[in-house]
């Protein structure tokens, strides 16, 4: 569970920083204290955090990241013990509000009764795995394939065996192959122990690594939550961005 204020924008910004380098964001549940407040304290005319920082005589330093997160802290406090402690579910019910959560892409916003639209569900520029959606772009200008195919005369990938979970981003799963061999390294369909790379395309590294570890257990099944390198397996599990970044150019369009 995680508290903020303003909740809304600070969920976003996680969302996107976390996508940013190819963390996925998990499912998760949270609460805003601007809207707790409004439905513990109705009728007043400023919800910031600075103005209900005051009116509570909490001391804080607006603007500093840990100050605000104990204010933010604080005001939650002061709501849960004007209505006489409790559990979150507790204050919950007698407020009627429900929480927010993130999951499938979505930011729900908590929904306070009679104020529906706080609910309102929008999508996140994230995909459903949690990575950046496929509307972002590479740099203005910049070809992906074609400044990593210039980049095939060095074969960076030659005698790497590769696993890729899924289509390279802006490529069919041929197109995908076929760069893999230009650049020297062959595709394999299945993990194997003789596999360098697992590239998590089109999925979570979560998911991947329980690709990984099935795999392992497939071939040593009294082994199946030792790690790769104590059972033979060499490989490493990639993002597609880190992929690309292993590549010459490709820094330049790890998007």
């Amino acid at each position: 569970m995680l508290l903020a204020h303003n909740a809304r924008f600070d969920i976003n910004v996680l969302i996107q920083s976390l996508a940013a380098y190819d963390i996925v964001c998990p499912q998760l549940e949270f609460h805003c204290t601007r809207a707790l407040a409004r439905s513990a304290w109705p009728g007043r005319s400023r919800y910031g955090l600075k103005p209900l920082g005051n009116s509570l005589g909490i001391r804080f330093e607006h603007h500093d990241a840990l100050e605000d997160a104990r204010c933010c802290a604080q005001i939650a406090l002061a709501i849960a013990k004007q209505y006489d402690g409790g559990s979150l579910e507790d204050l919950e019910a007698k407020l009627q509000i429900k929480r927010g959560k993130y999951a499938d892409g979505r930011v729900h916003s908590p929904l306070a009764k009679g104020r529906r639209q706080q609910g309102r569900a929008t999508q996140s520029s994230t995909d459903r795995w949690g990575f950046p959606g496929s509307q972002r772009q590479p740099l203005a200008g910049v070809d992906a394939t074609a400044v990593m195919r210039a980049a095939a005369d060095s074969l960076p990938l030659a005698g790497k065996q590769i696993v890729l979970l899924g289509p390279l981003r802006g490529l069919t799963a041929l197109g995908s192959q076929l760069l893999i061999e230009r650049l020297g390294g062959v595709c394999q369909p299945d993990i194997s122990p003789q596999t360098d790379f697992v590239v998590a395309c089109g999925t979570t590294l979560d998911a991947a690594r329980q690709r990984v570890a099935e795999a392992m257990a497939d071939f040593d099944p009294g082994k199946q939550d030792t790690a790769p390198a104590n059972t033979g397996f060499h490989l490493r599990l990639l993002s597609e961005r880190q992929f690309r970044a292993l590549l010459p150019g490709g820094k330049a369009t790890a998007w």
